[in-house]
C-alpha cells in the first residue's frame, strides 16, 4: 500500500514537472500568438491616429488660412478706401490752408494801436515785435528729403524757424494737419492730404506773462501716385 502511494506521489510530481516544462516550451509561442494578434489592432489604432490627427491638422491650416485671407480682404478694402479719400488731395494744401495763417493777432491788433501813440511811436522793442509778428510769425516748411514707393511717395518737410502762438491758433493748425474739426469754429478741410507730424515740440515762450507758446514741426506729407 505504502508502495502504490509512494509511485503515485512520484507520478504527480512527475506529471507537475512536465506540465512545467511544457509551459516554458510553448510560452514564447503564446506569446508570438498575442503579438500578431494584437499587430492588426494596433496598426489600425495607429492608422487611425495618423488620419485624425493629419485631419485636425487640415482644419487648422484651412481656418488659418482662412482667417488670412479675411485679414487681406479687409486691408485691401481700407487701402482702396484710402487711396480713394486721399486720391484728389492737393499737394498743394499746407501753402494754401496752413502757412497763410496769421497767429497772435490779438497782440497784433493791440500793437498796432498802440505804437500810433506819440508816447510809444518811438520804441523799438514794440516795433521789432510788430515786424515779427506781422511779417516772420508763419508757418513756413522746406522740403528735406523725398522717398518713393510704389503706391505713393513720401515728403519730408521741416520748419525755417520756430512760431510763436497762442491755444486758438494751435487748435488752428492741428486742424489743418490732422484733418478733424476742433471747436465749432474749424472747419474740415476734404483737399487735405495725408499728413504725419514727425516731430511736435511746443513750449512756453520765455518771459511771457500769457500763453503764448512756440511750436516746432516736421511733418510727413504722403502723395498718392
Amino acid at each position: 500500500m505504502m508502495k502504490n502511494i509512494k509511485s503515485l506521489f512520484i507520478w504527480q510530481k512527475r506529471n507537475k514537472i512536465f506540465s512545467l516544462r511544457e509551459r516554458i516550451t510553448y510560452f514564447p509561442y503564446f506569446l508570438l500568438f498575442c503579438f500578431f494578434a494584437f499587430v492588426p489592432l494596433l496598426t489600425t489604432l495607429v492608422y487611425h491616429y495618423n488620419a485624425v490627427y493629419s485631419l485636425t491638422t487640415l482644419q487648422e491650416k484651412l481656418s488659418d488660412l482662412q482667417v488670412r485671407y479675411c485679414r487681406a480682404k479687409v486691408e485691401e478694402k481700407k487701402r482702396l478706401e484710402h487711396s480713394k479719400n486721399f486720391s484728389r488731395a492737393d499737394p498743394y494744401f499746407l501753402d494754401k490752408e496752413v502757412e497763410p495763417l496769421q497767429f497772435l493777432l490779438r497782440e497784433t491788433e493791440y500793437l498796432e494801436t498802440i505804437v500810433k501813440y506819440q508816447t510809444f511811436k518811438n520804441c523799438k522793442s514794440l516795433a521789432e515785435r510788430l515786424v515779427f509778428l506781422q511779417k516772420q510769425n508763419h508757418l513756413q516748411f522746406t522740403e528735406k528729403e523725398r522717398k518713393q514707393f510704389p503706391l505713393f511717395e513720401e515728403v519730408f518737410l521741416g520748419q525755417i524757424s520756430p512760431i510763436e502762438l497762442d491755444m486758438q491758433d494751435l487748435k488752428q493748425v492741428l486742424a489743418r494737419l490732422e484733418g478733424v474739426k476742433i471747436d465749432n469754429d474749424c472747419k474740415e478741410f476734404p483737399s487735405r492730404p495725408q499728413i504725419f507730424i514727425k516731430n511736435f515740440d511746443l513750449y512756453k515762450r520765455k518771459k511771457s506773462t500769457s500763453e503764448v507758446f512756440c511750436l516746432d514741426l516736421e511733418l510727413i506729407q504722403r502723395e498718392m501716385k
